[in-house]
């Protein structure tokens, strides 16, 4: 079954300009396919692109997800068209703390990150854990073992796992959030919202 995603020919970043924000919707063109619950409108001016695989959230499990895939197709001689839509106006918009991070699962997906600009550059060093009362503070057994672990940021990492990605030929594309799902068969559709400044619409 191939999986489609419809969403706006300009999902390129110059999508969001000020002109198109200021857009009134236009009128409706008659329905999207027959047999739907409700009837939906394309946008005019605007096409239909489709994808095999369509992964909604550039974080780290989104964007693992689609690295690996497209690995996984390079290992097998063949190719799927991968689009990962992320609802921030920039991946790393809503990846906001920092973190100490276990490299394990990094080192199996892209095993010469050491080798490469990437953020994760402060290992730690050492690490307590301290019980503080209003006058004193005592050293208790820490329940972590950080050893062979780093300190980083993880809109950083982010940002640097959707240039990998974009490297294997992945479409990631901030500024969409998926708002709903409905199947009409042979395909998938997300529907989408996209929001320049505060306005919501509704995009097929």
């Amino acid at each position: 079954m191939q999986r489609a995603i419809r969403i706006a020919a300009a999902a390129t970043r110059r999508a969001l300009s000020s002109s198109a924000a200021r857009a009134s919707p236009p009128p409706p063109r008659g329905p999207l396919a027959p047999g739907w619950g409700a009837t939906r409108w394309l946008c005019s001016g605007r096409e239909a692109l489709s994808y095999d695989v369509v992964i909604v959230g550039a974080g780290p499990a989104g964007l693992a997800a689609a690295i690996r895939l497209k690995q996984l197709c390079r290992a097998a001689d063949t190719d799927l068209s991968v689009c990962v839509l992320e609802k921030g106006s920039e991946v790393g918009a809503h990846v906001l703390s920092g973190n100490v991070f276990e490299p394990r699962a990094l080192d199996e997906l892209i095993p010469k990150w050491r080798q490469e600009d990437s953020p994760i550059r402060v290992p730690v060093s050492s690490d307590k854990f301290w019980l503080l009362t209003k006058n004193q503070a005592w050293t208790l057994p820490s329940p972590f073992d950080n050893k062979g672990n780093y300190v980083i940021s993880l809109s950083q990492l982010v940002r640097w796992m959707a240039t990998k990605a974009e490297e294997l030929g992945v479409e990631v594309y901030p500024g969409f959030a998926a708002s709903e799902l409905q199947e009409s068969q042979p395909m998938m559709l997300v529907l989408l919202r996209m929001v320049p400044k505060g306005k919501l619409f509704n995009l097929v």
